[in-house]
């Protein structure tokens, strides 16, 4: 069988060496009775054809990516000594030979393989071709039992591959799904399809994560309000405990107390919140059914809400918030104690301080970081930026542009901030409008974007996760 191992150009009086081994086949060489005495022989023939140098071709190559439905090819090419490349032809699964550049893009592509080929000529009228075949079928993730495409360009679901977190005490498993991207703005703007309706109005998917329940490490679906909550009546937005007793532990927080309380069964009662330019007050909040404030859940969602989840909240100090990407925050909250024992790291029934543990949290930090697709920067790189001003709230603050769960308004998380100075005020985390992530008083305001997990029970029936077309969720027995 003969085979063409390389070819090349030679300029007069250049030699080149070349070291050739001929490999055989196991079967051919091993010592038994069939292959005893045999002789094998091999030929090598080296072809010379003369050219002047306007005949020598040019090199080339072609990389592909694909990207949502689009291919794109980038092609590289020299030409011959003082020779250069005046032009780049392209053709897609042998149709018509079409111009173009170096970069080219075939939108619209149908699921599948592609055969995409590049022809190049140079200024004399040499040409080289070169093709490349790439498959288009994007690697698919069941969420709530329904096939969902990953992908890993622009608006969608993207794959996480974290750490191993062996060496802060929990085996965790190490993928998970995220999405990531622009946040609805109108219907002529991309925009990330995670919309679901859940309490009959609109949340957002934040992805299949990891969690801890007494099972052991599993995988749920986690969810978030689209809008906050914060507009009752006379005042702007929930403090996230009261001052005068200086505590930022989730587990006995004011804020806790209202979600899983009053909100969570559409009741009136104890709140507090933050009257602009003055301190934290006790309010009447009302989540009842039927008005026209933001209401409280009912009974299907109470229902859809997996209440045995352990909550991820970890230890951090103020220095972290000014050095910590999202990988960091996101290992951060993964510790499964606090080291000095302040406050519990995790927020469970157990942890729970006063009976209130229904499953209604916060998002993370590391939730908002890793919603974003990154824009021009990249998304790999704005994941190793760290989240504090100086990064992505003024120098990479396309970061924070082009991810979902930035808001319009400063945006309490449940990460808490550990100060080991005596009686300072206490703070927890937030996400501020500038993009950037940093610590703020407990007791003042910013709204506040109720997070849940969804049991197993739960599956998507319907919809495209549009603005226009949520995901319809059903609760099976």
């Amino acid at each position: 069988e003969a085979h063409k191992l390389m070819s090349g150009y030679l300029e007069a009086n250049e030699t080149k060496n070349f070291e050739f081994r001929l490999w055989m086949h196991e079967k051919v060489t091993v010592e038994n009775a069939d292959s005893m005495n045999k002789e094998f022989r091999s030929k090598i023939t080296v072809t010379s054809t003369y050219l002047e140098e306007d005949d020598i071709p040019p090199t080339s190559s072609l990389a592909l990516s694909v990207c949502e439905n689009t291919i794109t090819a980038t092609a590289t090419a020299s030409a011959y000594k003082n020779k250069s490349i005046s032009k780049y032809e392209y053709q897609i699964d042998e149709q018509e030979w079409q111009d173009g550049n170096e970069t080219q893009e075939f939108p619209e592509q149908l699921e599948g393989d592609h055969t995409i080929k590049l022809r190049v000529t140079d200024n004399k009228g040499a040409t080289s071709e070169v093709e490349q075949t790439i498959n288009t079928t994007p690697e698919k993730v069941e969420i709530a039992g329904k096939q969902i495409p990953i992908t890993t360009c622009k608006n969608g679901l993207y794959k996480v591959e974290h750490n191993d977190l062996k060496e802060i005490g929990q085996e965790w498993n190490k993928t998970e799904y995220r999405y990531a991207g622009v946040k609805y703005e109108d219907t002529n703007t991309p925009y990330v399809h995670n919309y679901v309706r859940f309490n009959n109005e609109i949340w957002q998917i934040i992805g299949l994560v990891n969690v801890k329940t007494d099972s052991g490490i599993e995988q749920r679906v986690k969810i978030v309000r689209t809008d906050g909550i914060e507009n009752q009546k006379d005042f702007g937005a929930y403090a996230w405990d009261r001052a005068e007793e200086f505590t930022n532990n989730w587990a006995t927080s004011k804020l806790k107390d209202m979600l899983n309380g009053i909100y969570y069964e559409s009741g009136t009662g104890e709140c507090y919140a933050r009257d602009y330019g003055t301190n934290s007050i006790q309010k009447t909040c009302d989540f009842n059914l039927g008005t026209e404030l933001p209401k409280g859940l009912d009974d299907t969602a109470r229902k859809m809400i997996d209440k045995e989840v352990i909550w991820n909240i970890g230890e951090f100090y103020e220095d972290d918030y000014y050095i910590f990407n999202t990988k960091e925050f996101y290992e951060g909250e993964h510790k499964n104690t606090a080291e000095n024992n302040k406050y519990p790291a995790e927020w469970s029934k157990e942890t729970d301080v006063g009976g209130k543990h229904n499953g209604i949290g916060l998002i993370n930090i590391s939730d908002y970081g890793y919603a974003t697709n990154g824009g021009s920067i990249g998304r790999d790189m704005c994941l190793n930026i760290k989240l504090e001003y100086e990064g992505w709230g003024y120098d990479y603050i396309e970061c924070a542009n082009t991810d979902w769960l930035l808001g319009i308004n400063d945006l309490w998380s449940i990460n808490q901030y550990i100060s080991n100075i005596e009686g300072f005020p206490a703070e927890a985390a937030k996400i501020f409008s500038y993009g950037d992530v940093g610590t703020f008083n407990t007791n003042y305001a910013a709204n506040v974007y109720p997070a849940a997990y969804l049991t197993k029970n739960v599956t998507i029936i319907s919809g495209e996760g549009t603005m226009e077309q949520p995901y319809e969720l059903q609760l099976n027995a």
